[in-house]
């Protein structure tokens, strides 16, 4: 069955069946070598039960399935179960195929290992999202082209071949390039599993094989696909129950797993979503499974009352945080199979009753980033007040995977307590100096440096920054002439303070001295050169004309000691005079000097 990250849209949704499809190929098509059983495949950190010795002619079992027989990360499946139930009765078995992985029930990604017990045969050949018609089509890994079920059953030779499939056929498209096909028909499902019973005989006439029902739950306010589901699933199962006796011959019998077993089965409870059974549900499916196996006369059928297992994730969340500025932030290493974590708070100066905050989601992005890890807080009640500063408060999370809450599983606790913050720096004055501004302030108690900040004034840029370890600091190559803003807080181990109010300083330029004024040379009839001398720290010279007795005005910016006046209007009077800048900063005014065009 495919995987899904919520109740109802996503277990039994189309979206699950596009997501699922191009992982599955992949998965299908696995290469000769990954399909070898060999320990290369298990993963270090989580090994399998000792393989048995192959000189003590064990039972081969080949489980066959979809997601419920694949089952997801943090999951026990019912394949543990079923092997502690086999091991208990002294069967000697080895469970053969492909695999031995899990999938991530949030990035969809196989490869994982995060069982809830390591210590079981984990070799299985299911893959999530799987349809029992995909069973029938060419392997890949066949160089006769032989179908996968018929591919499998001659490279691991089982003596027993569980098939477990049906939910996808029933609910999604039977063509994975066309979202708009229909799914397969009840009718069209029985004749898939007698055609899958045939290419399993094709390749060992004498195969066992156990077929498997439909343990379905009806979900409240369920999806079009669970309705579907619903209504499918029990016409499936009757049929099938009819058919199986009939399927059986003198050297290949095939027997009903009767999983959906209402003595069992529990339905929505045995799921955590729905669709995927909860601790409780896979011990409910082996059960189921175990009966068959003992018609078979291999280990004993199950007896009332099952065990009763937890729910929720099995692994303790590692819980750290940090007090931050009228907030705490959490971090916890992720659980494995955890979809959200349910976060507590309590204030243990009035209570020790924890209050439960919203939960955090476990998601993945569009880049395929996860995240769900840490988060911020700023009270420690739903609606309750913020968090106040110097005060301890305690904390805690329990992860949960859908419904399925780990409600006997806390993680470790965490007291912080909330920093107070340093004060607002006081007495911010700023002095110009040529392209630089000093800066003083009061100093601010267990500061341990102090972070200035200036920019243009009236700008929205970002602003620059220096640290200084007094109180007092100097920004340097500032655009002499131009307003800056600047502020200041203070740092420490505590949250920085508030800034201080904002000062604005325009640095002074270079120059000190006022220019003589300019020389006047008739170049033409109607132009006049102006000149003048440099003046010390200038950068640029601003050319004002004054024309009779009139408003001076600004005829010409330049960086030279020069400038040709344009065309002047004959018989007119003008004066010309000069003005020194250092960037935007102004020196002093020349004297006027004064020529009849």
């Amino acid at each position: 069955m495919g995987y899904g990250r919520s109740l109802v849209s996503r277990a039994l949704g189309l979206v699950l069946g596009v997501t699922v499809s191009a992982a599955l190929s992949a998965g299908l098509g696995a290469t000769a070598a990954s399909a070898v059983n060999d320990p290369t495949q298990y993963d270090p950190a989580c090994p399998p039960a000792a393989a048995p010795d192959p000189a003590s002619d064990p039972v081969k079992i080949l489980l066959t399935g979809d997601s419920i027989t694949n089952g997801t990360s943090g999951d026990y499946t019912w394949r543990y179960f079923f092997d502690h139930r086999l091991r208990a009765a002294g069967v000697n078995f080895d469970f053969v195929g492909p695999w031995s992985d899990l999938i991530d029930y949030t990035t969809f990604e196989w490869g994982h290992h995060e069982y809830a017990d390591c210590d079981f045969d984990q070799d299985h050949d299911a893959r999530g999202g799987a349809q029992l018609a995909e069973q029938l089509e060419p392997s890949t890994l066949s160089p006769d082209g032989h179908s996968r079920i018929r591919w499998a059953t001659e490279t691991y030779d089982p003596a027993v071949v569980v098939e477990f499939f049906g939910y996808n056929d029933l609910t999604k498209p039977r063509d994975r390039s066309d979202l708009t096909s229909a799914p397969y028909t009840v009718d069209e499902l029985i004749a898939n599993a007698k055609k899958y019973i045939d290419e399993v005989r094709a390749a060992k006439p004498d195969a066992t094989i156990v077929m498997a029902n439909l343990a379905y739950a009806e979900v409240p306010n369920g999806s079009a696909q669970n309705k579907l589901l619903v209504s499918e699933a029990p016409d499936y199962n009757s049929k099938l129950a009819a058919k199986v006796p009939t399927w059986s011959t003198a050297q290949s019998k095939v027997v009903l797993a009767d999983v959906a077993n209402p003595s069992y089965w529990r339905g929505y409870a045995d799921t955590y979503d729905g669709a995927h059974p909860n601790a409780q549900g896979e011990v409910d499916l082996a059960a189921g499974m175990a009966d068959a196996f003992a018609q078979l006369g291999i280990g004993q059928a199950a007896t009332l009352p099952l065990p009763v297992m937890p729910l929720g994730p099995r692994t303790v969340p590692q819980l750290t945080g940090q007090g931050r500025l009228r907030s705490v932030a959490l971090f916890w290493k992720p659980v494995p199979g955890e979809t959200r974590m349910l976060v507590y708070c309590r204030d243990p100066a009035v209570s020790s009753t924890w209050n439960r905050l919203p939960d955090v989601d476990r998601t993945v992005d569009s880049s395929g980033v996860v995240h769900g890890n840490s988060v911020v807080l700023t009270e420690c009640a739903p609606g309750g007040p913020t968090l106040s500063q110097g005060h301890g408060y305690e904390f805690a999370v329990r992860a949960a995977k859908v419904r399925a809450v780990a409600n006997d599983i806390l993680s470790n606790t965490v007291a912080v307590t909330v920093p107070i913050q340093l004060a607002r720096v006081q007495g911010l004055s700023g002095s110009a100096g040529a392209h630089r501004v000093t800066l003083t302030w009061n100093a601010v108690s267990d500061a341990e440096q102090y972070i200035v900040y200036w920019r243009k004034h009236g700008s929205t840029a970002a602003y620059s920054t220096k640290s200084v370890t007094g109180t007092s600091g100097s920004v340097s190559n500032l655009v002499a002439g131009r307003a800056y803003d600047f502020r200041v807080r203070a740092t420490g181990a505590a949250p920085a303070g508030p800034y201080a109010d904002p000062v604005t300083v325009t640095p002074r330029g270079y120059i000190t001295t006022v220019p003589a004024r300019p020389s006047l040379v008739r170049e033409s009839a109607h132009r006049v050169r102006i000149s003048w001398h440099s003046v010390h720290g200038a950068t640029r010279y601003q050319v004002q004309i004054r024309n009779g007795y009139g408003a001076w005005r600004t005829l010409a910016w330049t960086s030279r000691t020069s400038y040709l006046s344009p065309s002047l209007t004959a018989g007119k009077s003008y004066a010309f005079r000069i003005r020194p800048y250092d960037q935007d900063a102004p020196g002093g005014v020349s004297g006027s000097s004064r020529i009849t065009a």
